[in-house]
């Protein structure tokens, strides 16, 4: 049976690393280095609940265990791990309903605007409401995998939970109102 979506690999294979000589391609992605790299999302671990001030970077949206998530990558930008980026897995939702105020994006939209959410905010680019400015979230880390098991240390992330408050700018939804 033949998919109509490329696999992993395919999607995936501009994304190699350089092996250096008598390294493993495991060795080049996981080893010391590539966990330093400030640019890494997947290499930033902070403790469970911690609230940092983090702005936009960018958001793209994939498909991920069948569901279309918006992938947001946000930058510390106070504190010890001033620079470092974390990602934010938001559900997008589907642009022809209404969206309902208890989602997770109407919420957060509500933390980072202090406006209620548009009726349309389910077509809406989350640059919209998230660029030019700072947020308060609370972050949590991603201590199993998709299957349910443990992950260890090393493997373990931290990904934005919630959007907590506006501290800092204005986001272009906000100076329309």
């Amino acid at each position: 049976m033949q998919h109509s979506t490329p696999s992993a690999w395919a999607r995936n294979r501009h994304r190699s690393r350089a092996v250096a000589v008598g390294q493993t391609a495991r060795e080049a992605t996981s080893g010391p280095a590539a966990s330093d790299d400030a640019d890494d999302a997947l290499a930033t671990l902070l403790p469970d609940g911690a609230e940092v001030v983090v702005g936009y970077i960018d958001a793209k949206k994939h498909t991920m265990f069948r569901r279309v998530m918006w992938l947001v990558t946000m930058q510390i930008v106070v504190g010890q791990h001033s620079g470092r980026r974390i990602l934010w897995f938001l559900r997008a939702l589907n642009p022809e309903r209404r969206v309902t105020r208890s989602s997770a994006l109407a919420t957060s939209y509500t933390a980072a605007t202090g406006l209620r959410p548009p009726s349309d905010l389910g077509r809406r680019h989350p640059r919209w409401w998230l660029s030019d400015a700072q947020y308060m979230v609370r972050t949590r880390q991603v201590r199993h995998d998709v299957h349910g098991l443990d992950r260890s240390e090393a493997a373990s992330y931290s990904v934005v939970k919630a959007v907590l408050a506006r501290v800092a700018g204005t986001p272009p939804a906000a100076r329309r109102a």
